[in-house]
């Protein structure tokens, strides 16, 4: 690590940033903890983290609200995800059928038929 200080340097913020994200702080202490935060960070100039940090300094004031308020959409987002997921499911075979491409219907024999609807 001491040929290349950019690996200390990322961990270091990383669990920083996890510090201020695991203790629930007032928004007045967030406050001061969060823009120094980014401003190491951005001074450090490291890849990856930098834009990270330069998004948090754009959207301060959501940050800032995500990370103090106790309203969550959690459960709002986990059942828009489930229905979606359900719509996809159910497109996905209509969309086969739809389009005629569904396995083909057997007849009396049990053998596959290669005509639609039954004609010949």
């Amino acid at each position: 690590m001491a040929r290349c200080p950019e690996p200390e340097a990322t961990h270091q913020h990383i669990r920083d940033f996890g510090e201020i994200l695991t203790c629930r702080l007032s928004t007045l202490l967030l406050s001061t903890l969060l823009p120094d935060w980014i401003d190491a960070v951005i001074g450090d100039d490291l890849p990856g983290l930098t834009g990270f940090a330069h998004s948090m300094h754009n959207d301060f004031d959501a940050v800032t609200a995500g990370l103090t308020l106790e309203w969550s959409s959690g459960g709002t987002e986990g059942a828009v995800n489930r229905i979606k997921k359900i719509k996809r499911q159910l497109y996905g075979r209509a969309a086969l059928s739809a389009r005629g491409l569904a396995a083909p219907a057997s007849n009396s024999s049990g053998k596959a038929s290669c005509c639609r609807d039954g004609q010949r």
